[in-house]
C-alpha cells in the first residue's frame, strides 16, 4: 500500500509540474499514469481537471472534477469545479461549489471572488457586492476584487461608493488604465468633471491608444462644451478603432450640439450601422430628428417604430396574468418611470402630475433612476406614497419589481431622451402604460397603450401615425412654477429706447433657416439686438459659428450677445433684459417659453409640421394669445414686429402674462389634474372590461 501511495504522490508531482508550465498533455498523461498506478485519488482528478481545463475540453474537465470533489472535496477542488462550471454557464451550480468551498475554508479569497463573479453574471448585484467586499476584506491587496467591487457599484448606482472602491483598486495597481478609465466614468456621473478629465488623461498617459479613454475623455469635455476639443478625441477613438460605435455616437452628439443636424445624423446612422442593437444611440438618432426640418411627423413616427422593432418587440413577453384587483372604481396604484426627478426642466412639466393626485383616488409610486439627487428629489420623494430607487435594475429587474409592486398605470415620463426605460415597458410591466410630459412626442412601441397629449400638437387626423392610443387633455404641458421667481418687470425697450428678441432654448432648436427669420426681424426693427442664452454658447467656435452665420444674412456683431449658463435664479431674472422671445423652429421651446411667459415675456410661436414644432402653439392657445402664433415664417415676422411697434401694448401683455398662466389649465394643478385622473379612470376601466384579460400591445 505505502508502495502506491507513494507512486501517486510521484505521479501527482509529474503532473502538477507540467500544469504549472502549461504542459496540458503531459500533466494529462501523468495523471492517467497515477490513476492506472494507484486507483481514484481526488489530487489526480483535480489536476486531470484542470490540465482538460487547459486543452479548452471543459465537458471532460467537468467529469474530472466532480469526481475529484466526490472522493475528496478540498476547498480549492470546489472552486475549480464552479470555476468549470461558470465557464459552461451554468451559473446556480456554479454559486453552490463555491459556498461549498467556503463552507471549508471561510477566509478563501478566489472563493469569494468567483461568488461575486457568478452573483454578477446572474443578475444579483447586491449579492455581488457581498461577495467582492468578504474578497477584499480577506485578500485587501486583490486588485481584482477591488475593481470588479467598483463596476457592481456603480451600476447599482452607487457612485461615491464606486468611486472608493476604484481608488483602491488604483493605489494598488496605478499603471491600470481601465481602473483609471473607470473611476472617470463614476466621476463624470458625479459631475465632478475636472476630475474625470485627469482620470481620462493619467488613462492615456499609459496607454496612448486606449479608444475608450479617449471617446470618455471627449465626453467630458463635451459637458464642459469644450466642443473642438471634445470632437478631437472622438476622431482620434475612432482612427484608433474605426468601429468604436460609441466614438462615432459621441461624435455625432458634438454635431448635434453645433445645430449641425444633418451631420449629426449620418453620426449616429454610422454608429447604428455598426451595432443596429445600440438602442441609446437610436434614441439618440429620433431626439436628433425631432429638430429637423426636413423631417415630418410621418417619418419621425415611423423611426420610433423602427427603434421598437430593432429593440423592444423580441421583448414582448405576450399575455401577461396580472394579479392586480379588476375593480373598475378602486384607486389606482400608478407609477411613474424617470432619471428626472430633479432640478431638469422636464420635471418641471411633470412635477405638477405627479405631485398633484388626490390621494384618495390614486396613490402615486415613483421609479427613480436619478444619479445625483437634490432638492427637487426630496420634493417628489416626499408626495410619493412608494419610492423605489431603481438605478441599480436592470430593466427586466425592473418589469418585476412593478409587476411585483402591482402597479395598474405605469407612466413613462422621459419618452426618447437620456436614461429612459422603454425596454422596461417593453416588457410588458403593467396592466396599462402610458408615455407622457416629459418628452410626450411618441415612443413607437406597441407595448405602450397610451400618450397624453392635445389636439393643437396631435391633431386627430395624424392620430393613426403613432403606435398609442392619444388620450386629449386640456393643454399638452403642465407647468410647475419657479417659487423663486423674481417679480415681473417693465418691457425694458420703454426705458432702453432699443429692443431685446431673445432667445434660451438649445442650440440645436436655432437652425439656419430660423437664424434667417430672426435677421429679418433685426433688419425690420431698427437698433434692435438678438440675446441668445444657453449653456452651449460657452464654447467659443459655437458662438464663433452663430456669429458667423449671421453674419451671413448681413446682422452686424455688435447686434448679437451669446451668453452661457447661469445658475436657475440668475436665468430667470435675466428675462428682464428681454422684450419678446422668439421662439425657435421646427423644434420649438417648452418649459423655457414657460418660464418665460411666467416672467412676463411674451413668446412668438410657429405652428410646426411636427409635435416639437406645436409646443409653443399649444401654450398660446391655451393662455388665450392665438395672435401671438403664425402660420408661416413670415407671418412669424410680421407679428414680432408688430409686437414690438407698440411697447405700451406690450408691457400690459406683459403684466398680465403671470396671472394668464396661473389661471390656465397649464399651471392651474387642481384643473389639470381631475382631467388627468378622468382619463386614468377611464384607461383602468377599459382595462378592467377587456374580456380576454391581456392589456393593450400584448400578443
Amino acid at each position: 500500500m505505502g508502495d502506491r501511495t507513494r507512486s501517486a504522490a510521484d505521479w501527482l508531482d509529474r503532473a502538477t509540474r507540467a500544469l504549472t508550465e502549461g504542459r496540458f498533455d503531459d500533466a494529462e498523461a501523468a495523471c492517467r499514469r497515477g490513476l492506472d498506478t494507484a486507483g481514484d485519488t481526488a489530487h489526480l482528478h483535480h489536476v486531470l481537471g484542470l490540465a482538460q481545463h487547459g486543452q479548452g475540453r471543459l465537458d471532460d474537465a467537468l467529469r474530472s472534477l466532480e469526481r475529484a470533489v466526490a472522493l475528496g472535496g478540498t476547498a480549492g477542488q470546489f472552486n475549480d469545479l464552479g470555476n468549470i462550471l461558470q465557464l459552461c454557464g451554468r451559473m446556480e451550480e456554479a454559486t453552490a461549489q463555491y459556498r461549498q468551498a467556503l463552507l471549508r475554508d471561510p477566509g478563501f479569497v478566489d472563493a469569494h471572488y468567483n461568488l461575486g463573479k457568478a452573483s454578477e453574471e446572474l443578475e444579483r448585484m447586491d449579492d455581488a457586492v457581498g461577495h467582492y467586499s468578504r474578497a477584499v476584506d480577506c485578500g485587501p491587496t486583490y486588485f481584482d476584487a477591488h475593481y470588479n467591487l467598483g463596476c457592481c457599484l456603480k451600476s447599482l448606482g452607487r457612485l461615491d461608493d464606486a468611486a472608493g472602491a476604484y481608488r483602491r483598486a488604483i493605489a494598488l495597481q496605478p499603471s491600470s488604465a481601465k481602473a483609471l478609465n473607470n473611476l472617470g466614468n463614476v466621476l463624470q456621473d458625479l459631475e465632478q468633471i475636472d476630475e474625470a478629465i485627469d482620470c481620462y488623461r493619467r488613462a492615456l498617459e499609459i496607454d496612448a491608444r486606449y479608444a475608450d479613454a479617449l471617446s470618455n475623455l471627449g465626453g467630458a469635455l463635451k459637458m464642459q462644451y469644450a466642443l473642438d476639443d471634445a470632437a478631437e478625441c472622438f476622431r482620434k477613438a475612432i482612427e484608433i478603432d474605426p468601429d468604436h460605435r460609441q466614438a462615432h455616437s459621441n461624435l455625432a452628439s458634438v454635431w448635434k450640439e453645433r445645430g449641425d443636424l444633418d451631420r449629426a445624423m449620418a453620426g449616429y446612422r454610422r454608429a447604428l450601422a455598426i451595432d443596429p442593437g445600440f438602442a441609446e444611440c437610436h434614441t439618440n438618432l429620433i431626439f436628433t430628428m425631432d429638430s429637423n426640418p426636413d423631417c415630418d411627423v410621418e417619418e419621425l413616427q415611423a423611426e420610433r417604430k423602427r427603434w421598437d422593432s430593432a429593440h423592444a418587440r423580441l421583448l414582448d413577453p405576450g399575455t401577461v396574468a396580472f394579479a392586480n384587483d379588476r375593480d373598475p372604481a378602486r384607486a389606482l396604484r400608478v407609477g411613474y418611470v424617470s432619471p428626472d426627478f430633479r432640478r431638469h426642466s422636464a420635471a418641471y412639466s411633470f412635477g405638477p402630475v405627479v405631485l398633484g393626485h388626490d390621494s384618495s383616488a390614486v396613490e402615486v409610486i415613483c421609479y427613480s433612476d436619478v444619479k445625483n439627487p437634490d432638492d427637487m428629489t426630496e420634493r417628489f420623494r416626499a408626495a410619493a406614497a412608494e419610492w423605489r430607487d431603481v438605478r441599480g435594475l436592470s430593466d427586466e429587474a425592473l418589469a418585476s419589481q412593478v409587476r411585483e409592486d402591482r402597479i395598474d398605470i405605469l407612466v413613462d415620463l422621459p419618452g426618447h431622451t437620456a436614461d429612459h426605460r422603454l425596454l422596461t415597458f417593453a416588457r410588458r410591466a403593467a396592466p396599462v402604460q402610458v408615455s407622457g410630459w416629459g418628452s410626450a412626442t411618441g415612443t413607437g412601441l406597441q407595448a405602450m397603450d397610451y400618450l397624453m397629449s392635445d389636439t393643437v400638437v396631435v391633431p386627430p387626423d395624424e392620430a393613426p401615425l403613432y403606435a398609442e392610443d392619444i388620450v386629449y387633455l386640456p393643454c399638452y404641458m403642465a407647468f410647475l412654477p419657479p417659487e423663486d421667481a423674481p417679480p415681473v418687470s417693465d418691457t425694458p425697450a420703454r426705458s432702453a429706447g432699443s429692443v431685446r428678441f431673445g432667445c434660451f432654448n438649445r442650440l440645436e432648436k436655432v437652425t439656419d433657416e430660423c437664424l434667417r427669420v430672426w435677421a429679418r426681424i433685426l433688419h425690420e426693427v431698427a437698433d434692435s439686438r438678438l440675446v441668445m442664452k444657453t449653456k452651449q454658447l460657452d464654447d467659443e467656435a459655437t458662438r464663433d459659428r452663430i456669429r458667423g452665420t449671421l453674419a451671413g444674412f448681413d446682422v452686424a456683431a455688435d447686434r448679437v450677445e451669446l451668453l452661457g449658463g447661469s445658475p436657475r435664479e440668475a436665468h430667470l431674472a435675466s428675462h428682464a433684459e428681454i422684450d419678446l422671445i422668439l421662439d425657435p423652429f421646427p423644434h420649438g421651446g417648452g418649459i423655457s417659453s414657460l418660464e418665460a411667459l411666467w416672467m412676463g415675456v411674451p413668446v412668438v410661436a410657429l405652428h410646426g409640421r411636427t409635435v416639437t414644432g406645436r409646443v409653443g402653439a399649444s401654450i398660446l392657445r391655451t393662455i388665450g394669445l392665438p395672435e401671438f402664433i403664425a402660420g408661416d415664417p413670415d407671418g412669424y415676422v410680421d407679428i414680432a414686429v408688430a409686437a414690438v411697434a407698440d411697447l405700451d401694448r406690450l408691457n400690459a401683455v406683459r403684466h398680465g402674462l403671470r396671472d394668464r398662466l396661473a389661471a390656465s389649465p397649464i399651471a392651474d394643478r387642481a384643473l389639470y389634474m381631475r382631467a388627468v385622473e378622468d382619463a386614468y379612470r377611464r384607461m383602468w376601466r377599459d382595462w378592467c372590461g377587456a374580456a380576454d384579460g391581456p392589456a393593450r400591445g400584448a400578443a
